[in-house]
Order: structure tokens, then C-alpha cells, then sequence
């Protein structure tokens, strides 16, 4: 055997006994065009998380030439958020307040001005003892999940996550 093939198949053994090397805890970010003339970006700082916090951040950017109205933003302005397990199930969601406005008073619709962005986000823990804070407690499994909902009543690009305990 040459010193290549023995090197080989010492690199194949390290790695089969030792297994693949973690995957490398990156920002996850996505974008849409959840209409004409506008660009949701949603960014969760980890792909991977052990404990601490997650993080989502969104943006909603007119790109266009002309203003936009933003659907619901008499109701709410605020992020509504869900995480979904591997197999798509609901595992957790922030629970919705009853709202009346269905028919909202004429001038209270938000627009978004050419260049304009709007911002909102959610934090969720992975383990409580945090201090105060205004994260939600997350107690989920070691697994992979998804965040999805809605900013302004568009829908917030999918991102996926493993939380690794």
C-alpha cells in the first residue's frame, strides 16, 4: 500500500469512529417578495442552539417607486410567530388577542413610503434563570423545527433550526 491509500483509510477510519463534525451554527436568513414592491428579509441568529437565546429579526423594505398599504397594521404591528417540528406539527405558537378591526376607521392603515422599511422581532430562551427578560421560554426537545407566521399579515420567509441539549 502507498503512504496515500494508508493516509485515506486512516481519514475514512477518524471520521467513521468519530462521526461528522457538528454542522456550524450560522445565522439563518431568507427572503421574499410577499407582494409587488416590497422585500421581507427574517434572520434567526443560530441554526444551531444548545441554550441561551434565538433571536428573529425582520425587515419589510418597500423596493418599489410608490407607497404600499400594510395590511393589518391598524390591528397589529407586532411579529405573530409558530415553530413547527420536523414533521410540520404546531409545537409552539404566541397566543393571538382577540382584536376588533375588521373595519378600521378611514387614515389609521400604515403605508410604506419608496426606501422605507418597517422592523420587528421575537426572542424565544432555551432555559429559564435568564433574568427579566421579554423572551418567551422555549422547552422543546433536541430536534430540528421551523419558525413561520406573519409580519403585517405577510408571511415571514420559513427558517429552519436544530436545537441541540
Amino acid at each position: 500500500m502507498t503512504g496515500r491509500v494508508i493516509k485515506a483509510l486512516l481519514c475514512g477510519l477518524l471520521i467513521a469512529a468519530c462521526g461528522a463534525a457538528p454542522a456550524a451554527d450560522v445565522p439563518v436568513i431568507r427572503t421574499s417578495q410577499p407582494a409587488p414592491g416590497l422585500q421581507m428579509t427574517a434572520t434567526l441568529d443560530h441554526s444551531r442552539v444548545q441554550a441561551g437565546a434565538l433571536d428573529l429579526r425582520l425587515a419589510l423594505k418597500n423596493t418599489g417607486t410608490s407607497p404600499v398599504s400594510l395590511p393589518g397594521s391598524y390591528c397589529r404591528v407586532t411579529p405573530i410567530t409558530s415553530i413547527q417540528d420536523s414533521k410540520g406539527a404546531v409545537v409552539w405558537s404566541e397566543p393571538i388577542p382577540m382584536l376588533e378591526c375588521a373595519n378600521p376607521p378611514a387614515g389609521l392603515i400604515q403605508s410604506i413610503g419608496p426606501g422605507e422599511e418597517r422592523t420587528g422581532s421575537y426572542c424565544w430562551l432555551l432555559s429559564s434563570g435568564g433574568g427579566a427578560t421579554s423572551c418567551s421560554l422555549l422547552t422543546l426537545p433536541s430536534g430540528t423545527y421551523r419558525v413561520t407566521g406573519s409580519f403585517y399579515d405577510y408571511p415571514i420567509p420559513a427558517l429552519d433550526f436544530q436545537i441541540a441539549r
